[in-house]
């Protein structure tokens, strides 16, 4: 993959991440299956793990996520 391209993924990627932070997207099932990754595993609070039908491949795959909130004047 060249430089350019993968710099695209990570971008995409980042903006995939950015939007899932956003509490309409969060709020829409379809959104948030679109965005999230078939193999992507929630564990709520209480320790439950939800489950979720099947659906099409996403458009980017998440490279690492711990959680941590980006500032928002950070692009």
């Amino acid at each position: 993959m060249s430089e350019a391209r993968a710099s695209d993924a990570v971008n995409e990627a980042i903006a995939g991440e950015l939007a899932l932070l956003d509490p309409a997207v969060r709020a829409s099932r379809s959104e948030a299956v679109r965005l999230l990754d078939p193999e992507f595993v929630e564990i709520g609070a209480s320790g439950r793990r939800p489950s979720r039908a099947p659906s099409s491949p996403p458009a980017w795959r998440m490279f690492y996520h711990q959680g941590t909130p980006v500032p928002p004047d950070i692009e």
